[in-house]
């Protein structure tokens, strides 16, 4: 499989819940993950972090033609995650992210940051609007009737966090200072003195998905993780071709 180059991003999509078998695949994990996975204590939230981890294995192995099992990333859960398998590793930059059942990972040839989110009902959306957003878009979010006022926070969360990720600072960074000056289909942000470009890309359901980046996008492409997956057992298959 051809690795994007520069701007350009593939975005995949994965189901947590049906489609591929976390016993099968958790062969492809290292033992920190594994350590990790068994940490849940819920078999629910054990089978998507297993689903998780090796959904990126098999997504990167495929553009790097290398064992899934055998990539070896530098993480700590304090920077963002750096695939170092290898002397001879290409710019692959990648960013993950899931909510419920639905994964999502952006990969490119630039830095990169995603976020997806399904909206739903906050006790304390009040007190997370003072909290994360600038005083512009806390002006746009106080006209709106409670369901699109609901709606357009989950928006400016996936901004926020997407961008979180490209800058590799997560939520150590001051959401609040992230601002969309308040536009309802925001297209950039700012943040730090830097202007950060917007990608909302369709996903399936009423999540919604946000990516950034430093530089304008190039060609989006929406792929399906499945498709690397042999249908019958959960297990990679043979890569896929464009």
């Amino acid at each position: 499989m051809i690795p994007p180059v520069g701007a350009d991003v593939d975005i995949w999509l994965g189901d947590l819940g049906h489609g591929a078998d976390p016993v099968s695949l958790r062969r492809l994990l290292a033992p920190y993950e594994i350590a990790r996975a068994e940490r849940f204590v819920q078999e629910i939230h054990m089978s998507r972090f297993i689903l998780r981890r090796a959904f990126r294995r098999i997504v990167l192995g495929h553009y790097l033609d290398h064992p899934p099992g055998e990539l070896e990333f530098d993480e700590d859960g304090t920077k963002k995650p750096v695939l170092v398998t290898g002397p001879d590793v290409p710019p692959l930059h990648f960013s993950t992210s899931h909510s419920a059942d639905q994964w999502l990972m952006a990969v490119s040839g630039a830095e990169i940051g995603a976020d997806t989110e399904a909206p739903r009902a906050l006790m304390d959306m009040d007190a997370m609007i003072a909290r994360v957003c600038s005083s512009d878009e806390v002006r746009l979010l106080s006209y709106m009737l409670p369901d699109a006022r609901q709606d357009h926070f989950f928006t400016l969360w996936t901004v926020k966090e997407a961008v979180a990720k490209l800058t590799g600072e997560g939520l150590r960074a001051p959401l609040d200072a992230i601002d969309t000056r308040g536009v309802v289909d925001p297209e950039g942000a700012t943040y730090g003195g830097n202007h950060i470009h917007l990608s909302a890309p369709a996903v399936p359901g009423p999540a919604k998905a946000m990516l950034a980046a430093y530089q304008p996008f190039g060609t989006l492409c929406a792929r399906d993780v499945l498709e690397l997956l042999s249908p019958r057992s959960g297990e990679t298959g043979p890569p896929a071709t464009g």
